[in-house]
């Protein structure tokens, strides 16, 4: 692997690093888990869109608690509507 990809993978894992410490742990683990069959970047990405997704949830279905704060229980209430307005939402990121 070229210099330029380690540095690329261990500035990505430094950024994952951040974003998981505000994120609930299980995220985390889900982070860890695609880890074998995913790069650095796209595990960024992934922790990210899942930043926003649960930021969403946050103010819309939770009264804003904070993510780090969100339980595997919390997200067994979303419902197929919190969902779609989820993704009506994203039409505002285009």
């Amino acid at each position: 692997m070229s210099d330029y990809f380690k540095m690329r993978d261990e500035k990505n894992l430094v950024k994952i690093d951040e974003l998981l410490s505000g994120l609930p742990e299980f995220v985390g683990h889900f982070i860890v888990g695609i880890s074998s069959v995913t790069s650095t970047l796209t595990r960024l990405n992934y922790a990210n869109d899942i930043k926003i997704f649960l930021t969403h949830l946050s103010r819309y279905r939770f009264s804003g608690k904070p993510l780090e704060d969100i339980t595997l229980s919390d997200m067994e209430c979303v419902s197929p509507y919190d969902i779609e307005r989820y993704m009506d939402g994203l039409t505002s990121y285009v």
